[in-house]
């Protein structure tokens, strides 16, 4: 598991020292980090709905 954070954050920083790439990279992590707190919001209203419905 630690093996394959390291890679990931290597990876990234690789990316983030190239600045062709930069933008993208900030993009998609701004757009998984919506989708992420999308779900799991949803997620967490529909738990609790269930638990006074």
């Amino acid at each position: 598991m630690a093996a394959v954070v390291a890679v990931h954050l290597g990876l990234g920083g690789a990316v983030l020292a190239d600045t062709r790439w930069t933008g993208w990279a900030v993009d998609f992590v701004f757009t998984a980090a919506v989708v992420k707190i999308g779900v799991v919001g949803s997620l967490a209203v529909r738990r609790g709905r269930r638990r006074t419905g």
